[in-house]
């Protein structure tokens, strides 16, 4: 798993807005990681290798609400995904879907598909596989993103606490 924690400009201020109106600082939040996740979600999908696509297309964004805060996370309920994003140890793969996918990546099929995929799960019991890291780049390359529009939730927080425009009446 890849964790970032991003610390707000206004982190005294985000605190006592959990003391005093929580539902207000947890609907900020929420909307603003919302966001966030969507379009990390997306930048994942664009930067995965795509084959069948089915891997790419599994990737999800979810937001969850906790007694310490609200939490954004992006993944895939396939198995295959963390093996694409951290690699793998040398292990003997299944040769059905390394066989699947030289037909799809090569077009080709037949003996000269499965000799192709033997040699592909060889290696794969040799020396494993290298991880993408595709999740930990889209982090990286979002993070001023995400820092900034956790900045502004916080500043809109504080200006509904204090009755501003978009205060609660």
């Amino acid at each position: 798993m890849i964790t970032m924690q991003v610390i707000p400009y206004g982190q005294a201020e985000l605190r006592r807005a959990f003391e005093q109106a929580p539902d207000v600082a947890v609907d900020e939040l929420r909307l603003a990681i919302e966001r966030l996740t969507i379009d990390l979600a997306a930048h994942a999908e664009m930067r995965w290798p795509k084959v069948t696509g089915s891997s790419a297309q599994s990737i999800l964004p979810s937001v969850r609400v906790t007694p310490l805060g609200v939490l954004g996370l992006v993944g895939s309920p396939k198995p295959e995904v963390a093996f694409v994003e951290l690699g793998t140890k040398p292990h003997w793969a299944p040769i059905r879907p390394l066989y699947e996918w030289v037909e799809k990546k090569f077009g080709i099929s037949g003996g000269h598909a499965w000799a192709v995929a033997k040699v592909i799960q060889r290696n794969i019991a040799a020396r494993g596989t290298k991880g993408q890291r595709i999740f930990e780049q889209v982090l990286q390359a979002n993070q001023s993103v995400i820092q900034l529009t956790l900045d502004a939730a916080v500043a809109r927080i504080v200006v509904r606490l204090q009755g501003g425009p978009g205060a609660p009446a």
